[in-house]
């Protein structure tokens, strides 16, 4: 935070100099594009710095954290009456432990392949492929069970009345209380796939290239607003409000935008392997992330559908994908659970578009890179990221991923589910102290 104001050797402290100049609002603006540790660190560096490192600063921090604010204010009792420091600190342990795959493993045993998972606000749902539905508290107790399928239970998802909404490989839907008593079945005929959830509009997808939109209306039933039908089954959805888009992603790998409005296409995504199924898809305001049987996840702009970036790590068919506000969380058939950290991806990918810029065309032609051992030329033009973090709690397909702040869940093919408490990790904070916190501004 310091620069040179000319050849020789004087520096001027930019911080101090903003400060002394009554422009504090700018030193702030800086100060918010550091982390906690760094921010930890430059409160060290001397008094004028330390002054910042106030309870009204802390406060203003925190508002970043809005999301896990939140979720540690319900569910951490400790956190609840910290100070806004200590909860920056501990918000930022839980980013740490995140990024480092750090915190308690607790392996559960199931009596089927486990195909579905739903974290809920204290308990989890957990789908099986036998048809049975299971309920558990996030300690590894089992609350209750019911068989509502006859075939496996691909999806499960909270409805805003408690209630949840499932969908089946025997082509029946579901709609059930918060106990498991049945509201409502509908038949569709073919194995249904994925739901998405967008207000009072419910996407559906199966077999046979079937996509369904609906609305939901105030007695609990299904108006169907168009279909679309043949082709490959589709296996994945992810929908975008605000840009009215709902994309698929199918058996044959093909990765389509279609219009929510009418489902009518309107862009094909050329990117993942021809003939690997689209496995898996989530969405933010500004990006789509696909995970493939190419043994990749893919980020996609929403502004021109463009590949962004391709995460590079597993070397077997990834088979679950999943998205939370600082991480993406991937899992493939070898059993490894692959954590991916935003900010890191977001950098790279800066960097590499950076670097490109600067780079003529001549010397853009002669980058290479490793592929599994082998040194290959690199025309993608794509930013790769390596960097990532991993679990490896199971012995088969990772099928299905949910995870919120405080913990990460993981079902398999094995025929178990991995509940991961990050927030109750072993880790210890260490923190550097600073000299000048008694010191006075003056």
């Amino acid at each position: 935070m310091t620069r040179d104001v000319s050849s020789g050797s004087k520096r001027i402290d930019i911080i101090s100099e903003l400060d002394y100049a009554g422009v504090d609002g700018v030193v702030q603006l800086i100060l918010d594009l550091l982390n906690v540790q760094d921010l930890l660190s430059a409160f060290s560096v001397c008094k004028d710095w330390a002054s910042w490192d106030s309870d009204r600063f802390w406060s203003r921090k925190l508002r970043h954290y809005k999301q896990e604010d939140e979720w540690l204010n319900k569910y951490e009792e400790q956190y609840r009456s910290s100070s806004s420091k200590h909860k920056c600190l501990m918000i930022s342990r839980i980013n740490r432990s995140w990024s480092k795959a750090s915190g308690d493993v607790n392996k559960v045993e199931a009596d089927s392949t486990v195909l579905s998972l739903c974290l809920r606000e204290a308990t989890l749902l957990v789908g099986l492929n036998s048809g049975f539905i299971q309920e558990w508290s996030l300690q590894g107790h089992m609350i209750r069970e019911k068989e509502i399928h006859m075939k496996g239970v691909k999806v499960i998802k909270p409805l805003s009345n408690g209630h949840i909404i499932t969908a089946s490989y025997d082509g029946f839907l579901g709609i059930w209380n918060q106990h498991l008593f049945t509201l409502r079945k509908i038949q569709f005929g073919v194995p249904l796939t994925d739901i998405i959830l967008d207000g009072e509009q419910i996407y559906l997808a199966g077999d046979e290239g079937n996509i369904w939109s609906f609305e939901m209306v105030k007695d609990g039933n299904l108006v169907e607003r168009w279909r679309l039908e043949g082709g490959e089954m589709i296996n994945c959805l992810a929908v975008f409000h605000h840009l009215n888009y709902l994309a698929t992603g199918c058996d044959s790998g093909a990765l389509r935008i279609h219009s929510c409005s009418s489902g009518q296409p309107l862009h094909t995504l050329d990117g993942h392997q021809t003939g690997c199924g689209i496995t898996g898809l989530q969405q933010d305001d500004e990006s789509l992330w696909s995970s493939s049987f190419d043994c990749t996840v893919r980020l996609w702009s929403t502004r021109d559908w463009s590949c962004l970036a391709v995460l590079a790590g597993h070397s077997q068919p990834v088979r679950s994908l999943q998205l939370t506000r600082s991480h993406v969380i991937s899992g493939d058939y070898r059993g490894f659970v692959m954590i991916w950290d935003r900010d890191v991806i977001s950098s790279v990918v800066q960097s590499f578009h950076r670097s490109r810029s600067q780079t003529s065309k001549q010397q853009d032609e002669c980058l290479y890179r490793m592929r599994r051992g082998r040194l290959v030329q690199d025309r993608s033009g794509i930013a790769e990221v390596i960097q990532h973090s991993s679990f490896l709690e199971h012995s088969g397909h990772v099928t299905a991923l949910q995870a919120n702040l405080g913990y990460l869940v993981s079902g398999s093919r094995d025929r178990s589910f991995v509940i991961y408490s990050i927030t109750r990790g072993k880790q210890r904070e260490k923190h550097r102290t600073s000299y000048f916190r008694d010191f006075v501004k003056y």
